[in-house]
């Protein structure tokens, strides 16, 4: 993993996203790194939210980035 991790999602599989110096990166419930969502700046924190908690709402450096998944956060926390 890239260094300077700040925030963490998980999904309802387990796949951990991971804000970084390097983007969101993506792990599996196993730890094994499964890739990298690129942003235009830096990210700091991210959250599942929206409708059915499918959409990855990640800001960084005044930014806000919406990406739309095929799969959708853990439905324990209200957010």
């Amino acid at each position: 993993m890239g260094a300077g991790a700040v925030g963490l999602a998980v999904d309802v599989d387990g796949r951990l996203y991971v804000a970084t110096s390097v983007g969101v990166q993506v792990l599996s419930a196993a730890g094994a790194a499964l890739g990298v969502i690129e942003l235009p700046k830096r990210p700091q924190n991210l959250a599942f939210a929206g409708k059915n908690k499918r959409d990855l709402f990640v800001v960084g450096q005044g930014s806000v980035y919406r990406i739309h998944t095929r799969t959708h956060g853990v439905r324990s926390r209200a957010k």
